[in-house]
């Protein structure tokens, strides 16, 4: 689902993620550090891909399901691997 979001800050998007969704699926590998996450209301899933495209993502989405599915608010769980391997 395409929201427009990828203009917004850090800071304006975790203003428009709290209480509206339960986790926040991101390739910024940096977004954990620039948080404070206990204040999030959402599990953060940081993917570690080669490049930012849906078809980089696709082999994961298993374990994106599974990790998406365990998370609580103000946790981060990672994902990294290399598609194809």
């Amino acid at each position: 689902m395409e929201l427009g979001w990828q203009r917004l800050k850090d800071n304006a998007l975790v203003a428009g993620l709290q209480d509206r969704f339960d986790v926040l699926v991101t390739a910024d590998q940096g977004f954990e550090h620039q948080q404070n996450l206990k204040t999030l209301r959402f599990g953060l899933l940081i993917l570690h891909v080669q490049r930012n495209k849906v078809e980089f993502y696709r082999p994961f989405f298993g374990q994106m399901q599974a990790a998406v599915a365990r998370i609580k608010p103000g946790e981060v769980s990672h994902i990294y691997g290399t598609p194809g391997a």
